[in-house]
């Protein structure tokens, strides 16, 4: 039996950070609810640039659990070289230099937006997380005396109490 509490976490957006974190905490054994500003449907529509991720990044999306589908959907970068307009050396870098087994994934954000989104609705694991959309967020209030905070939408609507 474990003496952890299960906590009721509020997350504002569904970007990277917020679905990432959402998978985390609830791994934790706490609820989580992410509010996002967009439609159902907006999510539909990829947006966004390319990005790329370092070898510390590829670490937390083994974590995850979409490492494999990040590196089917990216492109391996092996050697980063950027120059100034006058054409002078600002950064080098091989990754090789420091491990032969290092490199990063460039990719288009939306390639990991599907993949961490693909996480939580498609595994049963994650059932404790909730995605609340068309939610704008106006304020978060925490509320002195009593339990936890309270996220408030511009439509008046409020939810909560949260922990965090």
């Amino acid at each position: 039996m474990s003496l952890q509490q299960t906590l009721r976490i509020g997350i504002v957006g569904m970007g990277t950070g917020g679905l990432a974190s959402a998978i985390f905490i609830q791994r934790l054994g706490h609820h989580v609810t992410i509010f996002e500003k967009t439609s159902q449907n907006d999510l539909e529509s990829p947006v966004g640039a390319g990005l790329g991720i370092q070898p510390i990044g590829l670490t937390v999306l083994k974590r995850l659990g979409i490492l494999n589908d990040i590196l089917s959907h990216g492109a391996k970068i092996e050697h980063l070289h950027s120059l100034t307009r006058e054409g002078k050396t600002v950064l080098d870098l091989k990754y090789a230099d420091f491990n032969d087994k290092l490199y990063g994934i460039g990719l288009h954000r939306d390639a990991l937006f599907t993949s961490l989104y693909n996480q939580i609705y498609n595994n049963d694991k994650n059932e404790n997380i909730n995605i609340v959309t068309n939610a704008n967020v106006k304020n978060v209030e925490i509320v002195n005396g009593k339990k936890g905070s309270y996220i408030s939408m511009d439509n008046g609507k409020k939810d909560g109490p949260f922990d965090l």
